[in-house]
């Protein structure tokens, strides 16, 4: 599912510099994630999380990972869950196998649970539910590899598939199987007020859609073991001095951090740390590797002469804080993909840059629109300023809140982004395959295709080296242009304690519990 940071996080998270007034060392008073049973044994304590955005819709089909994770996670079940560590157990699902060539999945689903309007949950309201989410989902291309859904008994799913997935499992872990009641499907209440079958349920009448949403433990949930708070409380900040602030004045027990900028100042706070693992390649996404908006960016010189351009030092400092790895290859540095001599192919270098652009017969330079926004004029006057001493002609256009949706829509040859690559192959499926959401120009070629089908039909040792053959030729290839593969920082305070989830930018709502 989508892991990207949202458009208000990627802002935030490249500003070169970040003014927090007032960020001195301070105890946090709190009234949140205090253990607790009330005298009937349900947990009490409010969890009070910082998200740094939130959804334009709560319908299951609208679920989204990353920073919109706990919005969806308290409602909503999907049919598999995921570990901290990414391995895939049940959800929903007690059960699953599949066939010989695995193009049938078949889902042994729980019998006895009730979504929270009191509905019961069976292969037909999980049928209706695959069906919405694969027509009108926003991350339907997640599941594109599924062609057909049936339910053949009250408690069995069958998913067909035109050829083997090794992402599906992990999608069916995500967001890509919320569950919400079929008697709502479709209903224009479900935008704002959701029913699943999940650990929570939403309190209406104390959300405000768009800054506080509260949901109140479920007392009939199928799995009392994963509530752990009697009440979680989702409070929005979009700018990190709000943040900060609310860190310091005890109104939250734990947040997602709108920019690392401010991690040292969490961290100077009385009982707060900040927790980090490696999410998101962060660069230039050279998406135009055909030239359709750019001609010069269909040489494979002119790609890898901007490879030369960035200080990748320089920019994890600045943008990143140093929170994280420089590095010139799109795989995340933890993956069986990983070649840490590859980054030698391109060390900061204007003068090789200028050089292959000789070579690629453009002597006077080539010309290039960069996006930006102009809250982080900064950073993009940085990036100018290391393309034209490469030997490039750079003009800044100010995309303003349409960023991401230009992208999307191929309005740009390249521009900078931050993806998350922490799992192979959902990176593959969201940046790197021809109908990848993040490849948005649709490029591909043969032998980029040939090594995707390896990875997909692969496994073990053959699928490994599979991996590494595509990220030596996507580098050598040039079809990004990394800077730094980030680590994303999380802050928890004193009286939580919270395993991050590998792959998703916000731990998993079940995985938050009172410190004592």
């Amino acid at each position: 599912m989508l892991r990207f940071k949202p458009l208000g996080a990627i802002a935030a998270s490249v500003a070169l510099a970040a003014v927090v007034a007032g960020c001195s060392s301070s105890s946090s008073a709190s009234s949140g994630s205090t253990a607790g049973k009330s005298a009937t044994g349900q947990p009490t304590g409010n969890l009070r999380l910082g998200v740094v955005t939130s959804p334009k819709t709560l319908t299951a089909a609208g679920g989204q990972s990353g920073q919109y994770s706990p919005f969806f996670q308290t409602v909503y079940d999907p049919l598999l869950r995921a570990a901290p560590d990414g391995t895939v157990g049940p959800g929903l699902a007690s059960a699953w196998q599949y066939n010989d060539d695995k193009t049938q999945l078949t889902l042994t689903l729980r019998e006895g649970v009730t979504f929270s309007d009191g509905t019961a949950f069976d292969a037909a309201a999980a049928k209706a539910n695959m069906d919405a989410f694969l027509k009108d989902g926003i991350g339907k291309s997640y599941l594109a590899s599924v062609t057909g859904v049936t339910a053949p008994d009250a408690h069995t799913l069958v998913l067909t598939l035109k050829a083997a997935d090794p992402g599906l499992l992990v999608n069916l872990a995500d967001a890509t199987s919320y569950m919400q009641s079929p008697a709502t499907l479709g209903k224009a209440e479900a935008a704002t007020d959701p029913i699943g079958t999940g650990p929570y349920v939403m309190d209406k009448a104390s959300t405000v859609i768009g800054s506080t949403y509260v949901y109140k433990a479920n007392p009939k949930y199928w799995d009392p073991s994963k509530i752990h708070y009697g009440k979680i409380t989702l409070n929005v900040y979009t700018t990190a001095t709000a943040e900060v602030n609310a860190v310091k004045s005890g109104q939250i027990d734990a947040g997602a951090l709108v920019t690392n900028q401010v991690a040292a100042d969490v961290k100077a706070v009385s009982g707060w740390t900040v927790q980090t693992q490696p999410l998101d390649l962060a660069g230039m996404f050279i998406y135009d590797r055909a030239g359709k908006v750019n001609p010069a960016l269909a040489n494979v010189k002119v790609r890898q002469a901007m490879n030369h351009a960035f200080n990748r030092d320089a920019l994890l400092k600045a943008v990143n804080q140093s929170m994280g790895t420089a590095t010139a290859q799109p795989f995340n540095t933890g993956s069986a993909a990983y070649d840490a001599s590859l980054n030698a192919q391109y060390a900061y270098d204007p003068a090789a840059a200028k050089a292959l652009l000789v070579e690629a017969g453009y002597p006077n330079g080539v010309d290039l629109s960069v996006p930006m926004t102009s809250s982080n004029a900064s950073l993009f006057t940085f990036v100018k300023q290391q393309l034209d001493d490469a030997g490039f002609h750079t003009t800044l256009v100010d995309a303003g809140t349409n960023y991401v949706s230009d992208i999307l829509a191929g309005k740009y040859a390249l521009a900078f982004f931050q993806n998350a690559n922490a799992i192979d192959w959902t990176f593959i499926v969201s940046a790197v395959d021809t109908n990848a959401q993040f490849n948005p120009l649709h490029y591909t070629d043969d032998t980029s295709a040939a090594l995707i089908q390896k990875v997909r039909t692969t496994e073990g040792a053959a699928r490994d080296q599979a991996l590494k053959d595509l990220n030596t030729y996507l580098t050598k290839q040039a079809w990004f242009a990394p800077w730094y593969q980030a680590d994303n920082g999380f802050a928890v305070g004193a009286k939580t304690k919270v395993t991050l989830q590998k792959g998703n930018a916000f731990p998993s709502i079940w995985n938050f519990a009172p410190a004592s």
